[in-house]
């Protein structure tokens, strides 16, 4: 069976360094994972006041660029999640594992069906 890893949130400007996605993929490549799937972090409402005071007190200089990358939606700019998702990528390919989301493996229903009538 192949082993998958969530490698995520990448934060923006704290871990998201060429170095930092580097030697994370090569250790998770060593571990004898078979497929990566990366995720930029989201900030929804109520993680995002959370996230930004946290923010402003553990590394102020980096609020206005967070409000830069960030839309009210809470996502990420779509040109910086393809540039990360692209690195980690190619780092995957680097490292002979898959990038992106598994593929489903077919299970037998624990269940019959059951019928309506």
């Amino acid at each position: 069976m192949d082993c998958r890893v969530l490698m995520g949130p990448v934060l923006p400007l704290l871990s998201d360094g060429s170095d930092q996605l580097a030697a994370t993929v090569r250790r998770i490549g060593q571990a004898g994972v078979r497929s990566v799937e990366p995720v930029v972090l989201r900030l929804p409402a109520g993680t995002r006041s959370w996230f930004g005071a946290w923010l402003e007190q553990a590394h102020p200089g980096l609020v206005a660029r967070y409000e830069e990358l960030y839309g009210r939606d809470g996502l990420p700019s779509p040109a910086y999640e393809e540039r990360i998702l692209g690195q980690i990528a190619q780092l995957c390919r680097v490292y002979g594992m898959r990038c992106g989301p598994g593929e489903p493996e077919p299970r037998d229903p624990w269940f019959g069906q059951l019928a309506l009538v």
